[in-house]
């Protein structure tokens, strides 16, 4: 009796050992390099840890035949399957440090959409502490890149404040009707780092002349031999070379690339030092700065200043590809260059974003900047911005000419007129491959949606050059090029007209589901079951209940069985 006593003990302390070290500690904040600090917990989605998935049609799902990186990943939307109205989102609490120097989050995300233009979306937002409130929606899009993209935004203006304990929620919108759309979310990542300091410059030495009993003075002794001092310029500019073709269905089992780089290293003319010595000093580099957005406006475009090479920008397979270069450049440390320099082919160079413009919005200016270059002879050539329909015809030309600036031209174009649409926003140049040849550089491309103040001030600028609206006479003038070849999208009929806004708002989804205001706080065992049944493979849970009661019950009959076997 002593041996199955102590035998029932035993196993009851290996399995309460077991769970302890398979449960494991909450999981903390994991240092990163140069002394930041990583803030979201399981950004790779290894686990069913931290995010709280919305309990929906579509709750979102961990994946493992399509990630960036380790195992698994996170699905949110269709993916594959019928169309439902649903969200589709996940989320987790932070605090950002109140002394962090920079904040950055970063994502990969795959994109897909299918069917006919509806009123589908993808997002990220920043929610109030209790997610009742949205604080900022750094992106919203509708796209269709089938290929991993990262995204990374600057949060650096959250930290500091009263309310920085703030939700990061993810979340993909289907409206049942058309088209159907979905992503896969990897690798989100949330970095805090300390505000970099500055190291003082040390002096050079000072070298004093020994005067010679002449009164001449002579070279010191062992003074130091002046070495050429070789700058070598580090941009390297980015060349696109892969193409973009859309695949029906599932994604791919392997992540597709992206780009292929040509580095191609300029180097500077040499400077060679003749006075002091030059010391190797720290050098403290600057965040770069960005223009910042008016108050009560958001910028429905990603990545317009080509800061993230392409990411969510899609190209075409062109015989004139696009390039990124360091120079020149309107703002941080890259400018795209469409068209060609070098040789003169025929051929189209172009670069769109599909994005989905909100109504109910004071005011939506489109806002880009142009350096363009053309030589004499050019002909045909042509500089141009167009709007796309969501199957690539063309709705609208605001803005098309062959100029030769060479300098930063600011353009400002209202689409209030397309609130409730969703379209490509398409930039391009064209050759014609005979006489001279063209191209324009672009940098700073924004769609800012306002209202209240910011409405005003997103408006057109007081000088500079104020680019016609939809329906003026460069629409009108936008003809393809004459002769057999095929231009690459084919125009339609102008449609002006928006489409009315959705009854089915966004907000209603948030939060997940009401906020109970008497519900107690759950017991350390509910919290340390739920904890583990997540753990579990899909289908475990119940299996495992039984066992433990199929357990008790044999323990319960055999105890029973030997009380009654016992002894006066």
């Amino acid at each position: 009796m002593k041996i199955a006593r102590h035998l029932w003990r035993g196993l009851c302390w290996v399995a309460v050992l077991s769970l302890a070290i398979w449960l494991g500690p909450r999981s903390l904040p994991v240092q990163a390099a140069g002394g930041c600090t990583e803030l979201l917990v399981n950004g790779g989605f290894e686990s069913q840890d931290a995010w709280v998935l919305g309990v929906t049609p579509l709750t979102p799902q961990y994946m493992t035949y399509t990630k960036h990186g380790g195992d698994k990943s996170l699905a949110l939307g269709i993916v594959q399957g019928g169309n439902v109205q649903s969200y589709s989102s996940a989320r987790q609490t932070v605090t950002i440090p109140a002394d962090a120097g920079k904040v950055t989050l970063s994502a990969w995300i795959y994109a897909m959409a299918d069917g006919a233009v509806t009123t589908d979306y993808m997002e990220l937002a920043l929610l109030s502490a209790d997610g009742g409130t949205i604080l900022d929606k750094p992106w919203y899009s509708r796209n269709d890149s089938r290929t991993w993209n990262q995204m990374t935004f600057d949060l650096s203006r959250w930290r500091g404040r009263t309310l920085h304990t703030l939700q990061v929620y993810f979340n993909v919108y289907n409206d049942g009707l058309g088209g159907t759309a979905g992503m896969f979310l990897d690798d989100a990542s949330l970095v805090a780092c300390p505000i970099a300091t500055q190291t003082p410059s040390p002096q050079p030495p000072t070298l004093t002349p020994t005067p010679s009993a002449t009164g001449s003075p002579a070279p010191p002794t062992g003074a130091p031999t002046i070495t050429p001092l070789v700058v070598t310029a580090t941009h390297t500019p980015w060349i696109i070379t892969a193409t973009f073709t859309p695949t029906p269905g599932p994604p791919p089992t392997q992540t597709p690339a992206i780009a292929t780089q040509t580095a191609i290293v300029a180097t500077q003319t040499p400077v060679v030092a003749t006075q002091t010595p030059v010391v190797a000093t720290p050098t403290y580099t600057p965040w770069p700065t960005v223009s910042p957005v008016p108050d009560g406006c958001v910028d429905l475009l990603y990545n317009g200043d080509f800061e993230n090479n392409l990411s969510c920008w899609v190209i075409k397979p062109l015989e004139l590809q696009v390039q990124g270069v360091a120079t020149p450049v309107h703002g941080g440390s890259w400018a795209l260059r469409l068209g060609t320099q070098d040789r003169n082919v025929k051929s189209y160079s172009s670069v769109r974003q599909y994005v989905t413009i909100p109504a109910g919005y004071a005011s939506v200016t489109l806002k880009f900047w142009t350096y363009t270059w053309s030589e004499s002879g050019a002909g045909a050539d042509r500089q141009e911005l167009a709007l796309l329909a969501a199957d690539g015809s063309v709705i609208a030309k605001p803005w098309r000419t062959l100029d030769d600036d060479r300098a930063w031209l600011h353009h400002s174009i209202p689409l209030q007129a397309y609130s409730g649409d969703a379209i490509w926003v398409y930039f391009n140049v064209y050759n014609d491959g005979v006489g001279g040849r063209t191209a324009m550089f672009l940098d700073d491309v924004r769609l800012l949606a306002c209202n209240g103040p910011g409405a005003a001030a997103a408006g057109p600028p007081a000088t500079g050059p104020v680019i016609v609206t939809p329906g003026g006479p460069t629409v009108a003038a936008a003809m393809a090029p004459a002769g057999t070849f095929v231009p690459e999208v084919t125009r339609v009929a102008l449609a002006l007209t928006p489409v009315p806004p959705p009854t089915f708002r966004p907000q209603a989804e948030l939060p997940v589901s009401p906020t109970p205001t008497s519900t107690p706080t759950p017991s350390l065992v509910s919290r340390l079951w739920r904890q583990f049944s997540t753990r579990l493979p899909q289908g475990w849970q119940t299996g495992l209940l039984v066992a433990v009661f199929v357990l008790a019950v044999v323990a319960l009959v055999w105890r029973a069985t030997k009380r009654s076997g016992a002894g006066p």
